[in-house]
């Protein structure tokens, strides 16, 4: 979520170097100063630097500022503590694998959770100036609108660091707090960050089994969305390009929990529509091709899951309950699809490389979702050529997968989180042992199984291993993983 800061800064350029008392209005000027240096910090030095900015704001609000200045002061403190807190999870999702603990990843969630909870109510301290407009000084609960905002972008990074009932409650104050602000300023931005809040109302309400509020939230999110870009003006300094990749990311979103399938068709359609008008006004970011590679790919998964269910009698799904899953798994089969829904297939698949993923590689050689996202490609390739007897065409992709998949992880820090990192050492794994690279899934599922992280019920179960199910050492992983 792009957080908005509404506070002019004063600028430290010019000022006298002469010794000066220390009074509360000097230690405002210091802790803006601190916190501008912070912002221009990464890696560890980053927590350190915000850190000291917040101690400096929290003594200026102890030394008696004028009531203008302790609402400076106090969105100061806000945003500090955000930005601290965002600085604490972006290292850890930069950790080297050998750093990345349990007990590591517990304890930067539960202090950056305190740092967000922190920034929030320093916000809540930042009150409009007095105004005739009683209503609508009621309506944000007194807030100044731009803390509003601030906090509810606190309260979404916080909720997605915990879950059940608390992430629910943050998701409900945050959405408060945006259509408070928005009573009182329309801001595009905004309007952006209350559809991105919604669409995870929606999917935590759906999660917890309340459908007709889950549905209703996504309709309001998309309704967000739509006025988000209806009143952006890009000469206003509005991100026209941004507000449509999140317009996308949302319709994809939704697009996974839509259980009609000409829904569900159309919510891909327009992901893929609003991704592609974000690369137009924007070609150096690699984020809306990545993202526009992810929805052609569950679109081509889709055409593979509605040809299955059309020519398989045996079948158990209808066309109305075929969903669009995340991984490549829908495309492999016995029996072959017809011809047409296989070209289509097909199409849109080297349209998620060409468009998608590729073309995010051409702006950043070395970023890692779409060397993550070629591979899947590649694996679902190599799948779908196999199922339509194609087994030359098979091999060569299964085996760019895997050298996709080993580029990415030469930088396992930028592949995030464990569980994620997990996951794509498994996909990884997957894919060499159907190219016949025993030695590599060898490494690679011994090493997830040193780290905890390997299923013994999918080993058994995964069919992409079955190539080497039957060798010594693999029986043998198999054996230790059950008996723990």
């Amino acid at each position: 979520m792009s957080q908005r800061g509404g506070r002019h800064r004063k600028e430290s350029a010019g000022r006298s170097t002469a010794p000066h008392p220390v009074t509360a209005e000097n230690l405002l000027q210091e802790a803006e100063t601190l916190q501008q240096r912070a912002e221009r910090k990464s890696g560890r030095d980053a927590p350190q630097a915000f850190e000291a900015a917040a101690a400096k704001y929290q003594q200026a609000l102890q030394a008696g500022l004028s009531q203008e200045s302790q609402a400076d002061a106090a969105f100061g403190l806000g945003e500090c503590l955000q930005l601290w807190a965002d600085a604490e999870v972006q290292l850890l999702q930069e950790a080297p694998d050998d750093a990345l603990t349990q007990q590591l990843q517990q304890q930067v969630r539960e202090r950056a959770a305190g740092l967000y909870q922190s920034s929030v109510q320093a916000y809540q301290q930042v009150q409009q100036p007095a105004s005739d407009d009683v209503a609508a000084a009621a309506a944000t609960g007194g807030l100044r609108p731009d803390a509003g905002v601030n906090a509810a972008n606190a309260l979404c990074s916080w909720a997605e660091l915990v879950q059940g009932p608390q992430h629910a409650q943050l998701l409900q104050q945050a959405v408060a707090l945006y259509r408070a602000a928005l009573a009182q300023e329309e801001d595009a931005a905004t309007l952006s960050n209350l559809g991105d809040a919604l669409v995870a109302q929606g999917e935590a309400a759906l999660q917890s089994g309340e459908a007709d509020a889950g549905q209703a939230a996504f309709g309001s999110a998309l309704e967000a969305y739509q006025a988000s870009c209806s009143l952006s003006d890009s000469s206003a300094g509005d991100d026209l390009p941004g507000l449509l990749h999140n317009w996308g990311v949302g319709l994809h979103t939704i697009s996974k929990q839509a259980q009609d399938c000409p829904l569900k068709q159309s919510l891909l359609q327009q992901a893929a529509d609003k991704l592609r008008a974000s690369i137009t006004f924007s070609r150096a970011d690699p984020a809306p091709h990545n993202a526009l590679g992810d929805v052609l790919m569950d679109a081509a998964e889709l055409v593979v899951n509605l040809a299955s269910s059309s020519s398989s009698s045996s079948s158990s799904s209808s066309n109305s309950s075929a969903t669009a899953g995340g991984s490549s798994g829908g495309f492999g089969g016995a029996v072959a699809l017809p011809a047409a829904a296989a070209e289509q297939a097909a199409v849109l698949l080297k349209q998620a490389v060409d468009d998608g993923y590729s073309a995010a590689l051409s702006i950043s050689r070395s970023n890692a979702d779409a060397l993550v996202g070629t591979a899947e490609a590649s694996v679902a390739m190599a799948k779908l050529a196999k199922r339509q007897g194609d087994q030359a065409a098979a091999a060569a992709h299964i085996t760019a997968a895997v050298g996709h998949y080993s580029s990415a992880l030469q930088r396992p820090h930028l592949l995030g989180a464990a569980a994620d990192r997990a996951d794509i050492r498994y996909n990884a794994a997957c894919a060499a042992a159907l190219a016949g690279q025993h030695s590599t899934a060898q490494q690679l599922l011994t090493y997830l199984a040193a780290g905890g992280t390997l299923s013994a019920a999918d080993m058994a179960a995964d069919e992409d291993v079955a190539s080497i199910r039957g060798q010594q050492w693999f029986q043998e992983l198999l054996c230790g993983l059950q008996a723990t």
